[in-house]
C-alpha cells in the first residue's frame, strides 16, 4: 500500500508539473526572412541597376521575400541619384540603404506607411560598386529602382534621370514630401566625428603669392586591410587644382594623406592613420598652386 501510494504521490506530481510547465509562455521562435526570395536576397546575387533606366521588382513578407540588393557600377567619379518609389505602402515596416563597395553606408531612409517616394540625391561617388539594398520586415509591394549619374567631367555624356512610374506622392502633416525633418540620415557605421579646430598659426585659405592652402572636410573614412585608411574628402577638387598624388594633413592629429582620386569638389585619399585615429578629426588642409 505504501509503495502504490508513494508511485501514485509522484506520477501526481510529474502531471502538475508538466501542466504548469504548459502554462508558461515560451518565447517565440525567431522568424525567418527570406525563405522564399527571388535570389537576390544578398549582396553578392545584386541584379544590375543601370544609370538613366528603370527596374520593376516586388517585396512580400508573407510569402518569405523580404530583401532585394541592386548593383550600380562606377566607372569615374561624379554624383549619383537613386530612385526608389514603392505601391502600396499600407502595414509597411522596412527601410532603404545606399552602400558602397567598401560597406559604407551612403544613406539610409525607413520606409513608412505615409510615404512611397524615396530620393537619394547627389551622392558622390568614384569608381566602383554601388548597392541599394530594399528590405521590409512586414508588408509587401511591387516597386521601381531608378539611378541618376552625373560624371565629374561635364564634357561626359550620361543616361537621362530615371523616370518614376506613376508615384503616388502623400504629404506628411500638410508639409508634403517623404522626409521627416527629425529623422536625420545617420551612417549607423561610422562613430560621430568632432572637428577639433584649426591648428595654430592656420588662416583660411593661406596664400603666399605662390600656393594657397585649401581646406576640406573628411565626410567618411574605411579602414583597410593593409593598414591606414582610405579618406572621403570634400570641400576642394579639381575645380580648386587639386590632382592625384598631392599631398596634405590632416588638422589636428598631425598625419599626412595622399590624394588618390579627384572629382570637381571632392577626392578620395589615403593616410597611415588608422580609423580609431581618425575619430575625432575631420579637417583637412592641402596647399595647391595659386591661380595666376
Amino acid at each position: 500500500m505504501t509503495t502504490q501510494t508513494t508511485g501514485r504521490s509522484a506520477a501526481f506530481l510529474v502531471l502538475i508539473a508538466a501542466m504548469c510547465a504548459g502554462l508558461i509562455a515560451c518565447p517565440p521562435p525567431q522568424r525567418e526572412l527570406d525563405w522564399n526570395s527571388g535570389g537576390d536576397e544578398t549582396r553578392d546575387q545584386a541584379r544590375k541597376l543601370f544609370a538613366g533606366q528603370n527596374v520593376t521588382d516586388s517585396l512580400d513578407d508573407p510569402n518569405g521575400d523580404n530583401t532585394d540588393w541592386k548593383l550600380i557600377r562606377i566607372r569615374e567619379p561624379g554624383d549619383l541619384d537613386v530612385t526608389v518609389a514603392l505601391d502600396d505602402t499600407r502595414k509597411m515596416n522596412g527601410f532603404i540603404s545606399v552602400k558602397d563597395g567598401f560597406g559604407v553606408e551612403l544613406g539610409r531612409r525607413a520606409i513608412n506607411a505615409t510615404d512611397n517616394l524615396y530620393t537619394f540625391s547627389n551622392l558622390p561617388v568614384f569608381q566602383g560598386e554601388i548597392f541599394v539594398q530594399v528590405f521590409v520586415e512586414r508588408g509587401r509591394t511591387t516597386y521601381t529602382a531608378g539611378a541618376a549619374f552625373r560624371p565629374s567631367n561635364p564634357g561626359i555624356a550620361t543616361g537621362p534621370s530615371p523616370t518614376v512610374v506613376d508615384p503616388v506622392k502623400r504629404p506628411k502633416n500638410g508639409t508634403g514630401g517623404n522626409r521627416d525633418p527629425k529623422d536625420p540620415v545617420v551612417d549607423p557605421t561610422s562613430k560621430p566625428v568632432t572637428d577639433p579646430g584649426p591648428v595654430v598659426g592656420e588662416t583660411d585659405p593661406v596664400d603666399d603669392g605662390e600656393s594657397v592652402t585649401l581646406r576640406g572636410r573628411i565626410e567618411r573614412f574605411v579602414e583597410l586591410e593593409n593598414g591606414g585608411s582610405q579618406l572621403v574628402i570634400v570641400g576642394f577638387g579639381s575645380d580648386d587644382g587639386v590632382a592625384a598624388g598631392m599631398r596634405g594633413q590632416i588638422v589636428g592629429l598631425g598625419a599626412g594623406f595622399r590624394v588618390t582620386r579627384v572629382r570637381r569638389k571632392g577626392a578620395t585619399a589615403v593616410t597611415k592613420a588608422s580609423a580609431e585615429q581618425l575619430d575625432p578629426y575631420k579637417t583637412v588642409v592641402l596647399k595647391v598652386k595659386a591661380k595666376n
